[in-house]
């Protein structure tokens, strides 16, 4: 059993608690003045100006309207719709003040209804709302969606999934202003579920999470305009299944290689015999499949593959034999965007965004017919090389410099996930932009515990492994001032979530590494993480702390055990929201008074405590100001100065 003093924190309505965060927010604000703030500010605000426009994701086309989700000088939540060379804004979920972030959309297959869910001041609820992209108008919202829920078009039916997070119920509207149908699941819940439909509307395709941890299970029927389904059981031969795609006659699953199922003999009972479509690819996995109609009428796949630390574009002529047409390599984010349908059949366009963090985003519309280029590239700072860490594991790391030159010493900002077998992949961040605009430099360090290089590397920073995940980014913090990446006080972390963990655990643990460390929403009490928000589901990757064996290797990596009285730790900024429903505030509130009662350094412990947001970050004014607040903590530890005009975005280019 270990003392606990700060528990009483756990209590964000406790009088004692409401004083001390008051006490914080005053503290923050009297550190965060001054010219160096200012400018900070005044550069960041220009990013922002000048990346208006910038797109979030791939457009989405349907006849003749295009989507885009992009940036604005205020948030990068907006929906535009253009028509006719004029563009207007659909959806902006902070018009009139509001809070809002955009969670996901979806558009029917005429253009004419978008499907949009909005979390309000951060908080990760359900409900879905209805626009209609002629009068811009919402014309119905749907209360039982759950949250982020699946969601796809049947003709004149939207089948999406209502319930909560964990437990999906599967329901149907005639759109947009008829009844709500509850349609039979296959399996009984508790369940997580996905939704596909062929490009006619006439079969649904349902992917049945039963548990954490456990394969996905396909099911398949016939359409009936909302009457129930006789669901057929899809013979599923692959393990790690990634994403499926379907034409009207055949159904493609994707995970290590892709296989293709005939409808047809699936609906009529007949025996089911899977073909390979395409075989593995020595260390690659695929993440995405959409699929294209080719110039001769065949269904082309377009996948998006990840190897390593790059995401592989490719196009195949399926065959048989199969025939690669084209590719492209990224070592950054990339989104495959949805294909633009032709009436009851497949569309054969289909967007890629590529995401650099020097400069914005690159598109490129892929049709099956044409090579896969990405025009602008060329021009990307990123860089690869790998660190070993202290068992002899060779760690990958992504680089971006400030510009194209020879690598020299400079202030450098690291930064990891490590957790949940999500890979961590670059991309752009007006934050991170802004930085590199003034010279700094960008690491991503990419531990075990993400999904880099597939499940193994997944597993080996799970559980009682999780201290590999710290080894590897404490490794890497030496590796770059051992190589001369960066000199005494120019090396600062940055962590958001399972990243605010690692990078608060490697703080705690050598503190020395850094000059100045920055948590958004991290775990820091890890035997009593499974308490609170969604910690109780995270057993699997963590270890359940009322299991001795697993509280015994928890409290070894546990930032608030870490903390050592006496000791001189580095400056901190601990970034929270009142909203957030998957990591309680309370575990970077103990954790910042455990640093300063602790610290004997010259320097601050500050927390930054946002009444409107959750976990997914902050838009609008207070992510203006946190992302100020960050770059000057950054700053005046390192040394190094804002940018009189950033230059992030002189190279971007989108249509």
């Amino acid at each position: 059993m270990t003392d606990d003093p700060f528990r009483w924190l756990e209590d964000p309505d406790h009088p004692r608690t409401q004083e001390w965060l008051a006490d914080q927010q005053n503290e923050l604000w009297k550190e965060m003045t001054g010219t160096d703030r200012d400018g900070w500010a005044d550069a960041l605000g220009e990013t922002q100006r000048r990346t208006a426009g910038l797109p979030v994701r791939p457009p989405v086309e349907r006849g003749p309207r295009t989507f885009r989700q992009e940036r604005t000088q205020h948030t990068d939540h907006v929906i535009t719709v253009e028509l006719a060379g004029v563009r207007k804004v659909l959806v902006d979920p902070t018009r009139a003040g509001a809070r809002g972030k955009l969670a996901g959309w979806n558009v029917d297959p005429t253009g004419i209804l978008v499907a949009v869910q909005i979390h309000e001041a951060g908080r990760e609820g359900g409900g879905l709302w209805l626009y209609d992209s002629i009068t811009g108008d919402p014309v119905r919202f749907l209360p039982d969606a759950a949250p982020y829920a699946a969601v796809t078009w049947l003709g004149d039916w939207l089948a999406y999934t209502g319930g909560t997070r964990a437990d999906h119920r599967l329901r149907a509207l005639r759109v947009p202003d008829g009844d709500i149908t509850e349609l039979r699941l296959p399996i009984p819940g508790p369940v997580r579920a996905g939704l596909s439909a062929t490009p006619d509307g006439t079969r649904l395709l349902l992917q049945v999470r039963a548990a954490a941890g456990r394969p996905a299970a396909y099911w398949l029927a016939r359409w009936r305009d909302g009457a129930q389904l006789d669901w057929i059981a899809v013979p599923v031969p692959l393990t790690g299944i990634a994403d499926t795609g379907m034409d009207n006659g055949r159904l493609y699953l994707a995970g290590t290689d892709v296989i293709g199922i005939e409808l047809a003999a699936l609906e009529a009972g007949r025996p089911v015999l899977p073909e390979q479509v395409l075989g593995p690819q020595d260390g690659s996995t695929i993440g995405l499949v959409r699929l294209l109609r080719g110039p001769d009428g065949r269904t082309a796949l377009l996948l998006l593959r990840r190897e390593s630390t790059s995401r592989v574009v490719q196009l195949w002529d399926p065959g048989p034999p199969p025939r690669l047409t084209g590719s492209f390599r990224w070592p950054a984010a990339v989104q495959l965007g949805d294909v633009a349908p032709s009436p009851g059949r497949l569309g054969d366009a289909a967007w890629m965004l590529a995401e650099d963090p020097r400069y914005g985003a690159w598109l490129h519309r892929i049709t099956a017919g044409d090579p896969l280029t990405m025009p602008g590239v060329e021009h990307s700072t990123l860089r690869e090389f790998v660190s070993v860490s202290a068992d002899g594991t060779q760690v990958p790391i992504t680089v971006a410099e400030p510009d194209a030159g020879a690598i020299r010493t400079r202030p450098t900002l690291m930064t990891v996930y490590g957790g949940f077998g999500i890979s961590l992949e670059p991309g752009f961040d007006l934050m991170l932009a802004t930085w590199l605009d003034a010279g700094g430099r960008v690491a991503w360090v990419h531990a075990r515990g993400g999904s880099e290089r597939g499940e193994p590397w997944a597993a080996a920073g799970r559980g009682a492994g999780k201290h590999n995940t710290v080894a590897d980014f404490r490794a890497a913090a030496r590796h770059l001032a051992d190589q001369g990446y960066v000199r005494a006080g120019q090396l600062t972390a940055m962590g958001v979530s399972n990243g605010g963990l690692v990078v608060a655990s490697a703080m705690t643990s050598e503190p020395e590494l850094f000059s100045a460390v920055v948590g958004v929403a991290p775990l820091a009490d890890m035997l009593r993480y499974h308490l609170g928000g969604l910690g109780g589901t995270w057993l699997r990757e963590y270890g359940d702390p009322d299991d001795p064996a697993a509280a015994g290797w928890l409290v070894t990596y546990s930032p608030l055990h870490q903390v050592r009285p006496n000791r001189r730790y580095p400056s901190v900024l601990l970034a929270t929201g009142a909203n957030d429903d998957r990591v309680p505030p309370w575990h970077a509130w103990k954790l910042s008074m455990a640093l300063q009662q602790a610290n004997t350094a010259d320097t601050k412990v500050l927390l930054d405590h946002d009444l409107t947001s959750g976990h997914r970050g902050r838009d609008g004014l207070p992510g203006h100001l946190l992302a100020v607040h960050v770059l000057t903590l950054l700053s005046r530890a390192t040394g190094l100065h804002a940018p009189a005009l950033p230059a992030s975005v002189d190279a971007l280019s989108w249509p």
